[in-house]
């Protein structure tokens, strides 16, 4: 690919788009369903209308409910931001004790994101099945949802 090209992933159904030559890996987490996504390769400016079209800005904060959801093993956390803000997703267990960080405090941009948990630790061990809860902050913004793993 010449270095001048930029190749982009589109998802349209999420609204989601990805940078494959900053970020070069994309995960799909657990679903049974086809997915259509759209490979999107060319010079800046094509790629500046195409995919701009595609990446819909939130007006507000939005945590969604992870999908699927009961899920096994791995599950997509979404969330959107309408002004570029630091962001920390956690996951905790039912007792409220911390059981991995997914975003630690990292600069996100504008717009929609994802995240997959793979229903391990920060330890790297696999949890148990039950009720977990995941906990966005961003700037002023905090949202907690709860979500089930099941074996």
């Amino acid at each position: 690919m010449p270095p001048e090209f930029e190749v982009w992933l589109v998802d349209e159904a999420l609204n989601l788009t990805q940078n494959l030559r900053e970020t070069p890996r994309f995960y799909l987490a657990g679903s049974e369903e086809p997915k259509t996504l759209k490979l999107v390769v060319g010079k800046s400016e094509f790629i500046g209308e195409t995919v701009a079209t595609a990446k819909n800005i939130p007006t507000d904060f939005e945590l969604s409910q992870n999908f699927p959801n009961p899920f096994n093993p791995a599950t997509t956390i979404r969330y959107g931001l309408p002004k570029e803000e630091r962001v920390i997703l956690k996951v905790y267990n039912i007792l409220g004790a911390e059981v991995v960080t997914l975003v630690d405090n990292e600069l996100k941009s504008s717009g929609y994101h994802t995240a997959i948990w793979d229903s391990r630790s920060s330890a790297k061990r696999q949890v148990a099945s039950g009720l977990y809860f995941f906990r966005i902050s961003a700037g002023n913004f905090m949202q907690t949802r709860k979500m089930l793993l099941i074996e």
